[in-house]
């Protein structure tokens, strides 16, 4: 299966909470993270974290699929053609 560049944008609301659960599942993905970007906004209790992957199709789908179960996080991706 063909790895592409995949950009992933995660916003984790309460991060006190769910940053924890959003870091062990992406420990598990180390392999295909290239980059992370992490930003907290204080003002609005919320933390945005910017992903490079380099991975193919399943391999995004199980990582979006797992972080998307945590309530309070939302996610997209952006998967080139």
């Amino acid at each position: 299966m063909e790895k592409r560049c995949v950009i992933v944008g995660i916003l984790a609301e309460n991060p006190q909470k769910n940053l924890l659960q959003v870091d062990k599942i992406l420990n598990g993905f180390r392999e295909i993270v290239k980059g992370q970007i992490t930003l907290p906004c204080f003002l609005e209790d919320r933390t945005a974290i910017v992903l490079i992957t380099y991975a193919t199709t399943d391999q995004i789908g199980a990582l979006t699929g797992k972080l998307g179960k945590i309530k309070q996080v939302k996610l997209k991706s952006v998967i080139p053609k």
